[in-house]
This record gives structure tokens, sequence and C-alpha cells, in this order.
């Protein structure tokens, strides 16, 4: 990853979950640069890594879930006026219930 220009920077406070930013540096990747993106590695096993697969199937198959999550992020995003960290913040604490009632009814289907 640091070849790349990647930094591990810890779990975020996610077990199961590790993050990965982007180092600023004089050479710019073409591709990587040019992309917003954030960029996480679980272990196979992991139930965090379970629990964002199965959100985004039901992202992926509902579309009233994802209309649902859109306009949640949308309504972040308009309140934070581009403040990224408190994005982060406002989206943990407003989405996060909505993410695991989507997870605990998509689990009880199975």
């Amino acid at each position: 990853m640091s070849a790349i220009g990647y930094f591990h920077n810890g779990n975020q406070g996610i077990e199961g979950r590790e993050a990965f930013k982007r180092k600023d540096s004089q050479s710019k990747h073409k591709i990587l640069d040019k992309i917003t993106h954030h960029l996480y590695a679980c272990p196979a096993d992991s139930q965090e890594l379970k629990r964002h697969l199965i959100f985004r199937n039901e992202l992926r198959k509902t579309e009233s879930i994802r209309l649902e999550y859109q306009q949640i992020k949308y309504e972040i995003a308009q309140q934070v006026n581009q403040n990224k960290k408190l994005y982060a913040e406002l989206k943990e604490e407003k989405a996060r219930a909505f993410i695991l009632s989507v997870i605990e009814k998509s689990v009880v289907k199975m």
C-alpha cells in the first residue's frame, strides 16, 4: 500500500476494518488522485465485512432503501457545507440507526 502512496490510518473505531488514506506527495498518481475514495481492508471472516456486504446488497436490490439512504446523506451534506469531518460525524450519528435497521431486517429474512 505504501508503494502506491497510502498510509495505514487505524480502524477508525470499527473493529475488523482497517482504513488507508492517500499521502500528500509531490508525485501525483494520474488515476488515484483524480477520484475520491475511501480504502478499507477487512479480513474475509470479519463481522464488519459481512455487515458492509449485507447493506450494499440491500442498497443494490431495494430502491426505497437506496432513496432513503440517499436522502439522509443529502440532508447531512446540506447541513455541513463541505466540512468533511462534520459530515462524517453526522453521518455516523444520523445514518447509523438506518443502516443497522436495514441489516437487521435483512438478516431476519435470511
